[in-house]
């Protein structure tokens, strides 16, 4: 594998743990929450079939008014874009390195 192309994987792989784990605005319970708390809770909570237990007690809690809901929903949308621009840069990395 190019080392140019190895490093930017490697480099990306640490920005997404990075990024999941960093505060998000939203505060619950008088702590802040993360990025993947958000992703995790509105995916896992509400709107996969999964219903965890879980998750779907803490989404139900933070997501009571509407307001909170609306801005989880925002912030899952843009957890959401990142992570798969990054899905999108490795797959790029990793099919140009196979076809060689």
């Amino acid at each position: 594998m190019d080392d140019n192309k190895l490093e930017a994987q490697i480099e990306m792989q640490a920005w997404i743990k990075k990024y999941w784990n960093s505060d998000s605005p939203l505060i619950y319970d008088g702590e802040r929450m993360s990025n993947r708390d958000i992703y995790q809770g509105s995916l896992y909570g509400d709107l996969a079939h999964t219903n965890n237990i879980e998750h779907r007690e803490k989404f139900i809690a933070w997501t009571k008014s509407t307001i909170s809901k609306e801005l989880s929903y925002f912030d899952f949308k843009g957890i959401l874009g990142k992570t798969l621009i990054i899905i999108a840069q490795t797959k790029y990395l990793t099919e140009d390195v196979l076809s060689k």
